[in-house]
């Protein structure tokens, strides 16, 4: 290979800029090297010899951080979206997916909770059955480092998040420049009494490290007397070594004090039979592990200035108390202002001139401008840009911004203009311009927004509230929005919200009736038109209390008591339609006259012509039926949504003994419920919707 190819590709394999990140000096060592003695012929060869497999060991179970080990300290510290293992990986020179050491209940953890969120990339796991100290770890690894293609290993720790990427960068390019067979980084500390110190002999060799605990008095007193001429180095346990001669040694590894097994023994191993050894000493301050309580705190406390710097080169305002974590790769406007603990992932964009105040933003995040967040939690969520114009500022607050958002979740949603939102929590959805909202839940609902957790108790397997889409939807259509207005600027609102709606990438995930929810929602919010098809309902209403005068009922009456047992049980009917409607407070009469128990339930509130429970109760008190219960599902779509569901649904669901499903929506989204359905069809064709 040619020395430009080599840099090149080198470059690529390391992850910098080898003359910039280098310097000059040691880039030109290191491609002189590279090129006149290992002489790789490919870019394959220039992998096989430069390329390590990291082996970074994460088995202990930081008893001093939990002394009941429950929390692991290498992935449940979490700094910003990175956890302490997160943080230790992101700087190992190479592109070999690492091989993690971990214990037991680590591997545990990783297989439930996943990979992508406790380790964050690709990575080989390999498992130290046994607390053996860092050479059982690696001969826990041994099998692995077998079969890969690598001529070095780098050995590594998952509990050190705060080491600067020179660290890893140096040591692996003097192991390179210096044609070692093993390579350990030293550095120099502030005191040597306790720590394992390194050895030379009386040329220079490096011979290895020994603990301070195991040293003789003699070692003991060179440790002192190099420290006080300045070169009384220190082990960090960062090694760099090549993997066949590491592979022949391990067995040779011997148990120190405690049992345990140290792999930077491998450097007397190595000088013993007469294999170069080395030494590279990092010259900056190294921190500490996370070992301590107060190491997290002082490397926490790093990141945070890191943080402020960088903001305030960015022309940001910080308020003195501020905390920032931020993932490399955000974009902040200018005259930005930010207090208080604030978290920004890497895809964030903030516009000008916004007040962002304890709040986390993440994912696909965009904030546009004069945008104010407190305590908000946002992902994957836009929010629309606002005017710029004077004033920008304000007493007290600082900016002033015309999108007040204060106590809000925010999930898949876009969230429009000058709006004041308290309060809330949205996902899936889109919220319109000016709207002053507080207090709500809009949107898509999941399992864990449920009133009570009863799911295993209700229904089998995995749980969706309605059908899925059969494809990707196109225009919800004008007949929605020429009921719920006449005005051509809240019509063109509410067709851009829609269309908004319809093209979002998660659309797909929806239920057919929960899309049709959401519709209904933004609908109601854009016009503030509340009930768009109430004149067709109350047309269905007369109809329904003609069916009911004529009679028509009994036919079904007779099949749902054949349905049910002789003993006198519980009756759960899921109104639908608000003609039907009338004809299930009529049957729930009936079966309340013979001594059963009977609930009828219908909507939260207005969707196309679904009944609500308030309407219910209009229509029982007409009918004079009052030995029934009236309740609200809670659902706020075509159906029931179980997550939507109140105390008062879930309990008549756990009671029945026989569940009236009328229309199409509430048969569909009960499909797995644990109890006896009956099906009722709608009660005439001109009340189908």
């Amino acid at each position: 290979m040619r020395i430009e190819e080599i840099k090149a590709e080198l470059s690529d394999i390391l992850g910098v800029r080898i003359s910039e990140d280098l310097g000059a000096e040691i880039a030109d060592r290191l491609i002189s090297v590279i090129s006149e003695r290992l002489k790789p012929e490919s870019p394959e060869d220039l992998h096989k010899m430069t390329d390590p497999q990291w082996v970074v060991l994460a088995a202990g179970r930081g008893t001093r951080i939990d002394p009941e080990s429950l929390l692991n300290k290498n992935i449940d510290i979490w700094f910003g979206e990175s956890n302490v293992l997160q943080l230790a990986l992101r700087h190992l020179p190479g592109t070999r997916p690492p091989i993690i050491v971990v214990n037991p209940q680590m591997k545990e953890r990783i297989e439930s909770e996943g990979s992508e969120r406790l380790i964050g990339r690709e990575a080989i796991i390999a498992v130290q059955e046994i607390p053996n100290g860092t050479g059982g770890a690696l001969i826990a690894a041994a099998e692995m480092l077998e079969g890969i293609e690598a001529d070095l290993i780098g050995i590594a720790f998952g509990d050190e998040p705060f080491l600067e990427r020179d660290m890893f960068l140096l040591t692996l390019v003097d192991h390179i420049i210096k044609g070692a067979d093993i390579t350990l980084c030293g550095k120099s500390p502030e005191t040597v009494i306790g720590k394992g110190g390194l050895f030379f002999d009386e040329s220079g060799r490096f011979i290895g490290t020994r603990e301070w605990a195991e040293m003789s008095d003699g070692e003991r007193e060179e440790m002192m007397r190099r420290f006080e001429r300045g070169e009384g180095y220190t082990n960090t346990g960062l090694t760099i070594a090549k993997r066949i001669e590491v592979l022949r040694r391990l067995e040779r590894l011997k148990p120190h004090l405690k049992g345990e097994l140290h792999h930077v023994d491998l450097v007397r191993i190595f000088y013993e039979d007469g294999l170069k050894t080395n030494a590279y000493i990092h010259l900056s301050p190294v921190p500490p592990g996370v070992n301590r309580w107060s190491a997290v705190m002082e490397g926490e406390s790093r990141i945070f200035q890191a943080n402020r710097k960088e903001f305030l080169e960015r022309g940001v305002r910080l308020d003195p108390d501020v905390r920032i974590t931020a993932e490399p790769g955000y974009r902040i406007g200018r005259a930005c202002y930010l207090l208080g603990r604030v978290h920004i992932g890497a895809q964030v964009r903030i516009g000008n001139y916004c007040r962002i105040e304890n709040s986390i933003l993440t994912g696909n995040t965009r904030l546009g401008d004069r945008v104010g967040l407190k305590e908000v939690v946002a992902h994957n969520t836009a929010f629309d840009s606002n005017p710029i114009y004077p004033p920008l500022g304000e007493p007290i607050y600082g900016v002033k911004v015309l999108s007040r958002i204060v106590n809000c979740r925010f999930e898949n949603a876009i969230v429009r203009q000058g709006v004041k939102l308290r309060n809330v929590e949205a996902r899936y959805t889109v919220i319109p311009s000016g709207v002053n909202l507080s207090n709500l839940r809009l949107g898509r609902w999941l399992r864990e927004d449920m009133a009570l957790d009863l799911l295993e108790e209700l229904v089998e397997g995995e749980y969706k509230p309605g059908t899925p889409l059969p494809c990707r939807p196109g225009d919800p259509g004008e007949d929605l929005i020429w009921r719920s207005t006449r005005n051509p600027k809240l019509a063109a609102l509410v067709r851009q919200n829609l269309r908004d709606l319809m093209e979002m990438e998660w659309i797909e995930e929806l239920t057919v009736q929960e899309l049709r929810g959401i519709i209904s929602e933004i609908v109601r919010l854009t016009t503030g038109n509340p009930d768009p098809y109430l004149a067709e309902k109350r047309m269905l209403r007369k109809e329904g209390f003609k069916f009911v005068e004529e009679a028509k009922g009994e036919k079904e009456l007779r099949g749902i008591i054949r349905a049910l047992d002789t003993s006198r049980g519980n009756v759960l009917i899921l109104s639908d339609r608000e003609g039907d409607a009338v004809e299930d407070i009529w049957l729930a009469g009936k079966l309340a006259e013979m001594g059963y128990r009977v609930v009828v339930a219908g909507k939260e509130c207005p969707v196309e012509t679904c009944v609500t429970a308030e309407e219910l109760l209009e229509i029982r008190c007409r009918m004079g039926v009052e030995e029934i219960s009236v309740i609200s599902s809670g659902s706020r779509m075509p159906g029931v949504n179980l997550f939507q569901a109140g105390g008062e649904l879930l309990n008549a669901l756990l009671e029945a003994d026989l569940v009236i499903c009328r229309g199409r929506d509430n048969l569909e989204t009960t499909e797995k419920l644990k109890k006896r359905r009956i099906f009722l069809n709608p009660i005439c064709p001109s009340i189908r919707h």
